[in-house]
């Protein structure tokens, strides 16, 4: 799991047109509070029944090519899951 602003960022940013200044965000509302990184089928079911139990939005990240801003649930804290390398 990553909470750094960086990684944060990063997995929310391929929502936004970003400019040529842009250095770091200066609205950080939309972003999760963390990124998490499971390495198979049950880390994700696992995670799952844990944020289930403690009611955590989580929102499942692949590629970040989310044109419409699907990726930042309004309203609400929420953490992303990178599915990118999981392996099952």
């Amino acid at each position: 799991m990553k909470t750094d602003l960086e990684t944060r960022w990063g997995h929310t940013a391929a929502t936004r047109l970003l400019t040529c200044c842009d250095t770091e965000p200066a609205d950080t509302t939309d972003m999760p509070a963390a990124v998490v990184y499971p390495g198979s089928h049950d880390d994700v079911q696992a995670l799952l029944i844990a944020c289930d139990e403690q009611r955590i939005v989580v929102v499942p990240y692949a590629g970040g090519t989310s044109v419409v801003g699907g990726l930042a649930p309004q309203g609400t804290a929420f953490i992303a899951v990178d599915l990118a390398d999981s392996t099952g």
